[in-house]
């Protein structure tokens, strides 16, 4: 008995074929059962096909080709994308590894010290005692717009400074205040995000050590006069992946790599639309700011998930949450750490581990000292 499925897969443009064409890659998937068991045989085929007309996207897309060669693969299926190279490591490797391991603190830090509209005088007061809680690392964050005049304009060479004579290191640069214009269809056709961008950048290049910049995505608002239908996802996923790649475009040639924190209900939708989307862009400097508490709350599988991400997490928010999407210190609620940090450096991930609480003024010292404890005392490597 043999059966035999065609499976048309989403179509990809590429700046070396001639314009407005497209590809159709079809698989066959076949299946013979033999001696009792179905054993499945695949086959790919592509061919370039005349695509339609030439739109607004695509007059776009040709004025991108006319610069010279993109490196933007706009493929919607995964496969296509470049892949970060991973490893396997071996219980060997995890317990160098775990030797080697640097903590430090999210945003959430400051923000639950003096709330989001802290001043640079109140990062610089609060570095010190992130370095006396024994964190190596922390990550400089501007939270909302009306800060960046204050950043821009000396005060992040003054933070950057005083982490310095700390030996306190900036790992990720969070733009939170950028995450609005993730948040619609408006938003994400709209460019005028794009100087507060490059001012954010600017600031971020303060950081002689920061080499990751990152990217919250708001939760996302369909209109109330939308019609969604499968043309309109489609749309949608294109303008973000034309976002993304606008803001890819003026982050790395900086020396950043950009990170997007992905909260439940944002754009992206899950980690696997994450997956999909880096994939369609094609740039290995794509990757994850992976907060624990928004995956857990979104239900993903936390030890399996590192796997999932291999090559692409640049960054961690580490914290802990039940049943809703809380920020509670590692060890007070239900995820399964042990299982998650051994596959994490499994993967090769050698970045720091920085948490993420958040809690009153006065209790944030004990949170952040509870919660590094708590990671510092599991048995990672299993042994």
């Amino acid at each position: 008995m043999v059966m035999t499925c065609h499976v048309p897969i989403a179509v990809a443009a590429h700046p070396s074929w001639p314009k407005n064409h497209r590809r159709n890659r079809k698989i066959t998937w076949t299946a013979r059962l033999s001696e009792g068991k179905l054993k499945p045989t695949y086959m790919t085929s592509e061919s370039i096909v005349p695509g339609r007309s030439s739109g607004p996207r695509e007059q776009a897309q040709a004025a991108d080709d006319a610069d010279g060669p993109s490196s933007w693969n706009t493929a919607v299926g995964p496969g296509d994308g470049i892949r970060p190279e991973v490893i396997d490591a071996t219980p060997v490797m995890l317990k160098a590894m775990e030797s080697k391991l640097k903590y430090g603190v999210s945003p959430a830090f400051v923000v639950s010290k003096w709330g989001s509209r802290f001043s640079v005088a109140n990062v610089c007061e609060t570095l010190p005692v992130i370095r006396e809680l024994g964190f190596s690392s922390f990550q400089p964050e501007i939270y909302v717009a009306e800060a960046i005049d204050e950043w821009d304009n000396g005060g992040a060479a003054q933070i950057a400074r005083t982490a310095a004579d700390l030996d306190v290191r900036a790992n990720v640069f969070v733009a939170h205040f950028l995450m609005d214009g993730f948040a619609s269809e408006a938003a994400l056709a709209s460019n005028d995000d794009l100087d507060l961008l490059d001012r954010a950048i600017g600031a971020a290049r303060a950081f002689s050590d920061c080499r990751v910049f990152g990217v919250p995505l708001a939760h996302f608002q369909v209109q109330p006069d939308t019609r969604p239908s499968v043309v309109w996802h489609h749309d949608l996923q294109m303008r973000l992946a034309e976002k993304l790649h606008t803001y890819l475009n003026r982050v790395t040639p900086a020396g950043f790599s950009l990170a997007i924190e992905i909260l439940p209900f944002s754009v992206v939708g899950n980690f696997d639309g994450f997956l999909r989307l880096a994939d369609s862009l094609g740039s290995p400097q794509f990757g994850v700011l992976l907060d624990t508490g928004h995956a857990w709350a979104m239900r993903e599988v936390m030890e399996v998930l590192p796997f999932k991400l291999a090559g692409r997490i640049l960054g961690l928010h580490l914290k802990d949450n039940s049943d809703m999407n809380q920020a509670l210190a590692p060890g007070q609620g239900t995820i399964p750490w042990p299982g998650f940090l051994r596959n994490l450096l499994a993967t090769g991930y050698s970045g720091s581990l920085d948490l993420e609480i958040g809690c009153p003024p006065g209790r944030v010292g004990a949170e952040y000292a509870d919660g590094l404890r708590f990671l510092k005392s599991l048995d990672i490597t299993g042994n």
